[in-house]
């Protein structure tokens, strides 16, 4: 098995295969024509949203393909079917006839049966061949998707702790600023320890309002935080069901 590394979109990725490297470069070169495709088709769309579209537009051609690939398969086994009930029927209503020539055309009608047969197992290993490059096509995209989602979440956890942190030193700043100014209004008249009561006061209400203004934001994050982890989930699954069903390998 070697490890080959192929560009799509400008993101370079490795990859385990004993396929050709040949084959594997005309594929990504193949796929990213589709995503710059859907790029231009859907502008204003993300990244993800566009090579997710790609991808579906991928396997509803690999359905196509395979619906008609099967259709074909079907034919060429009723051919095989009429050709055998043929040659029965061959058989019995020439059975008086000479035995060279029953054998003669047994043996042209088996030859036909033999090229259908070798035909079917042609279009059976190209459709193999197709559905593996398809599979691992969608499952490299997927799998690019979910580290992206995994750096976003990363970010928003550091950012959220980030806030905490400074959110945490500005209540330490604010306690510490209003003791020392109710420490030295303490020594002066009733009058102004009224009025330092009062600026007290105001710092309490303006105290107050900062802290909801950044509960709100932390709840914000929180949730951004939660909708991102949501999103990275979905896609391992999704890479992961991929992966199991094409039995790919991905480095």
């Amino acid at each position: 098995m070697d490890k080959l590394q192929i560009t799509i979109c400008e993101r370079v990725y490795s990859l385990l295969t004993d396929e050709e490297p040949e084959r594997i470069a005309r594929i990504a070169a193949a796929l990213e024509e589709r995503i710059n495709e859907f790029k231009a088709r859907f502008k204003g769309k993300s990244e993800a949203e566009v090579i997710t579209l790609a991808a579906f537009d991928a396997f509803d051609r690999l359905d196509k393909d395979k619906t008609a690939l099967e259709k074909t398969v079907e034919e060429m086994e009723e051919r095989i079917k009429r050709s055998e009930l043929e040659n029965r029927k061959l058989l019995i209503d020439n059975m008086n006839s000479a035995e060279s020539e029953m054998a003669q055309l047994a043996v042209v009608k088996e030859q036909e049966n033999s090229e259908l047969r070798a035909k079917l197992l042609e279009y059976e290993k190209l459709w193999d061949e197709h559905a593996k490059s398809a599979y691992h096509s969608a499952g490299v995209e997927l799998s690019e998707i979910a580290s992206i989602k995994e750096r976003e979440n990363v970010e928003l956890r550091d950012k959220l702790v980030e806030y905490e942190n400074l959110w945490n030193k500005h209540i330490d700043d604010t306690y510490k600023s209003a003791a020392s100014e109710m420490e030295a209004v303490a020594a002066v008249s009733n009058a102004e320890n009224e009025k330092l009561r009062d600026t007290l006061n105001n710092y309490e209400k303006s105290f107050d309002n900062y802290v909801k203004t950044k509960e709100n934001e932390i709840i914000r994050l929180q949730k951004e935080l939660e909708d991102a982890r949501g999103e990275s989930d979905e896609l391992k699954q999704r890479l992961a069901a991929l992966a199991d069903d094409g039995q790919l390998t991905i480095c």
